[in-house]
């Protein structure tokens, strides 16, 4: 039987390279595009998003609405039911972007649409403005048609006591994009100009206060006093970025770091690498820690990330509370132990191959249409 295409709207607040948006775009590349294709809407931008050519070269197409403040309600009201007005061909929104979450959703609701509610991380900073952002998602659970969430633990912190009817979607990958292979190892680090022997902890995650950089960098500072020749990969941008490259400096660890920037390349980047830290405050599911389990990688991960991240022997837990001097010399044993070559079948055995998630919801979306 023919299956004729449907379009599907996802909502994000950036299509730049982000958990979220990088598990989408894993997702989108593997899904039947004739039958189900992908269209996106973000906020406003001076500059070009990075998946949007890629989202073009895929059949998508980019729409662009005025970010949320408290100033300009009614007109980003307005902007999204003119938008849903000339595209009735969305019968589904899929909403990533949480903090618009409680307007878009019921104005989509009430222009026919069915819409979706998805969570991505599992906590917050604690300060009053987060308090005041998980405040206002809270009608959303009730709102949402359907809910999904990255990890069970994502769908309680975002869903509470409707967490019980989400799905979790997992963060799943094409492990084969990572696969640890000693030759593009070596054409990586020569790549990178590291020396031959020089340990290289990586990184990959934005700039912000959550990921815990300035402890990354205390981190380091005890790994040099151990290992002299130790690099830290930072892969990632954002609003902290120049502070961090600051302090790096005043600490006098400027040539033990590598800035790289938002890159393309994450597979090939981690075949440089030869562990990875991953200290955030708080997460959901990282897509950063499921490539660096396919990478084979060894993984020092706080407590505070959820447990469910472990679908390997390649994860390790420690508390923030343990002094950086300790973090440091674990990173180094672990860094010394080398990349593991076992992984690919336990990520697909906890159900992280893209190719069967892909399926999943490109069924789920038909399903979904044909209801309708």
């Amino acid at each position: 039987m023919t299956v004729s295409c449907i379009r599907v709207l996802h909502v994000f607040g950036s299509l730049d390279r982000g958990g979220a948006e990088s598990m989408i775009m894993n997702l989108y590349r593997k899904i039947d595009r004739h039958a189900v294709q992908f269209d996106f809407v973000v906020n406003q931008s001076n500059l070009p998003y990075a998946y949007e050519n890629e989202i073009r070269d895929l059949g998508g197409r980019v729409y662009y609405l005025p970010v949320l403040c408290l100033k300009n309600g009614l007109s980003y009201i307005r902007a999204w039911k003119a938008l849903l007005a000339k595209h009735p061909e969305w019968r589904v929104v899929h909403i990533h972007h949480t903090a618009s979450a409680t307007l878009s959703i019921p104005l989509a609701k009430s222009m026919g649409r069915t819409t979706i509610a998805h969570s991505h991380t599992a906590g917050s900073d604690g300060s009053v403005k987060s308090k005041l952002k998980i405040a206002s998602r809270f009608p959303v659970r009730y709102v949402a048609d359907h809910l999904f969430a990255c990890s069970i633990s994502a769908g309680q912190w975002m869903f509470g006591s409707q967490a019980k009817r989400s799905h979790v979607l997992s963060n799943a990958i094409d492990c084969l994009d990572f696969l640890p292979d000693s030759i593009k190892r070596d054409e990586a680090r020569k790549a990178e100009d590291i020396t031959a022997g020089c340990k290289v902890i990586g990184h990959v995650g934005r700039f912000v206060d959550v990921k815990n950089h300035v402890f990354m960098l205390d981190v380091l500072a005890a790994m040099v006093e151990h290992d002299s020749t130790v690099l830290m990969m930072l892969i990632g941008d954002g609003p902290n970025k120049k502070r961090i490259m600051g302090e790096a400096e005043t600490l006098g660890l400027s040539e033990h770091v590598l800035f790289m920037g938002v890159r393309p390349d994450i597979g090939r980047l981690m075949q440089a690498m030869d562990a990875f830290i991953f200290p955030s405050l708080h997460e959901g599911l990282p897509v950063t820690l499921v490539e660096a389990q396919a990478s084979g990688l060894p993984c020092l991960v706080s407590e505070t990330v959820s447990s469910e991240v472990k679908l390997s022997d390649c994860i390790e837990f420690m508390s923030l509370e343990t002094a950086a001097s300790v973090w440091a010399v674990r990173l180094l044993e672990m860094a010394s132990t080398g990349k593991k070559y076992d992984t690919q079948q336990a990520l697909a055995d906890a159900g992280y191959d893209v190719k069967d998630n892909a399926q999943w919801l490109q069924d789920f979306y038909l399903d979904l249409t044909e209801r309708v």
